[in-house]
C-alpha cells in the first residue's frame, strides 16, 4: 500500500481514476444545455468558438470578497448539468450547498465542515442533516490561495473523507473536490493509495468533463461495495450492515474491535458479532452469532485462512 498522495495530470486522472469518460456528443449536449439555459457564453473569434462560464468572466475572488456568493452559481450548473441523458445514463446524485454550514452528521453526534457534496437521489428530504452515509462525493470551496488557508481547507476536506471512510463500511474509495478561487482539483481516495488531478484553473470543458462523469456514475463506480448494504433492522435499532460472502449474508450486531487509522491509506480492520440472515432484504437471523472480520491486504498478503492453512498444513 501506498501511504503517499500522488499528483497526476488532469487527462491522466481522467482517463484512469474518473468512473468513465463522457463521449465528444454528450459532452456537446450538456454545453448546449448551458448555454441554453445562460450558464455559459460563446465568443467566436477567426472561426473558432471559445466558451466560457456566464458567471465567471474572471477569477472568483476578482468578483466578490463572499465565497457563498462566489461559488453559488455552480447550484444551476450542476442542475443543468444534471438534466441531459449521457451514455444511456441519468444522473444518480443531486448537489447540495450549504457553504459555511456543517450539514453533515456522523453517528457519534459530531458535524463536518463541508460546503458541498453529492447525495444519492433516491436518498430522500435534504432538510435535516445528511447522513455520512449518504455523502457520495464531498467538496470544499475558498477564495483564499495563500498556504496556510489552502492547507486549512484540505484538512477540512480530508477530515471529511476519514469519517466517510470510517464509518460507512461500504466505502471502497471516494472522490472529492476542492476549489480554491479558480484552482479546480478533483481527488481520489482509496485504502491502497490516493491521488488528485493537478489544478484544471476553471477549464470550463474539463471541469465539465468531470462533473459529469461524476453526476452520470453508478454507485458502484463511486465507491460503493454491492456485496456490503446498509439496512434499518426492525428488531435491532438502529441500522445495521449486511455482508454478502460466497452467497451467505451476515448482519452486523456490534463492532467489537474497530482501528480508525491515522491515513486513509491502510488495513484499516474492522472485527463485529455478526449473524448470518436470509438475504440483504430479509434480515431473518438464523443460527449462531459469529465473528465477522474485514482487513484491507496488500494484493500480494495470504489472508487469514491462507495463514492458517499454511501453520497447520
Amino acid at each position: 500500500m501506498q501511504t503517499e498522495l500522488v499528483a497526476v495530470p488532469s487527462q491522466r486522472f481522467l482517463e484512469h481514476y474518473l468512473p468513465f469518460v463522457p463521449a465528444e456528443t454528450n459532452m456537446e449536449d450538456c454545453l448546449q444545455k448551458l448555454i441554453s439555459e445562460g450558464l455559459v457564453v460563446e465568443d467566436c473569434h477567426d472561426g473558432l468558438s471559445k466558451y466560457s462560464w456566464t458567471s465567471y468572466p474572471d477569477r472568483p475572488s476578482k468578483i466578490t470578497s463572499d465565497a457563498v456568493t462566489a461559488y453559488q452559481p455552480l447550484v444551476d450548473i450542476y442542475r443543468a448539468v444534471s438534466t441531459p441523458t449521457i451514455n444511456k445514463r441519468h444522473a444518480t446524485c443531486a448537489y447540495i450547498q450549504h457553504p459555511d454550514d456543517a450539514r453533515v452528521s456522523n453517528p457519534s453526534g459530531s458535524a463536518q465542515s463541508i460546503d458541498a457534496f453529492f447525495i444519492p437521489l433516491q436518498s430522500g428530504s435534504t432538510s435535516e442533516p445528511i447522513r455520512t452515509t449518504n455523502v457520495i462525493v464531498n467538496a470544499r470551496y475558498q477564495l483564499q490561495k495563500n498556504v496556510e488557508s489552502v492547507n486549512d481547507n484540505r484538512l477540512k476536506l480530508l477530515s471529511g473523507v476519514m469519517h466517510c471512510m470510517d464509518e460507512d463500511l461500504r466505502r471502497t474509495y471516494i472522490y472529492s473536490m476542492t476549489i480554491e478561487d479558480d484552482q479546480f482539483i478533483v481527488w481520489y481516495w482509496s485504502r491502497s493509495h490516493s491521488a488528485r488531478s493537478h489544478p484544471i484553473n476553471f477549464d470550463l470543458k474539463t471541469v465539465l468533463r468531470i462533473l459529469v462523469s461524476l453526476l452520470f456514475a453508478t454507485e458502484q463506480e463511486l465507491g460503493l461495495d454491492p456485496t456490503v448494504q446498509h439496512r434499518f433492522d426492525e428488531q435491532r435499532r438502529p441500522g445495521c450492515y449486511v455482508y454478502e460472502l460466497s452467497g451467505r449474508y451476515f448482519k452486523t450486531l456490534e463492532s467489537l474491535s474497530t482501528h480508525r487509522p491515522l491515513a486513509v491509506a491502510g488495513r484499516a480492520t474492522r472485527v463485529f458479532r455478526a449473524v448470518e440472515v436470509e438475504s440483504f432484504d430479509d434480515l431473518t437471523e438464523k443460527g449462531p452469532t459469529k465473528l465477522l472480520r474485514e482487513a484491507w491486504l496488500e494484493s500480494i498478503a495470504d489472508t487469514e485462512n491462507g495463514i492458517q492453512t499454511k501453520l497447520f498444513a
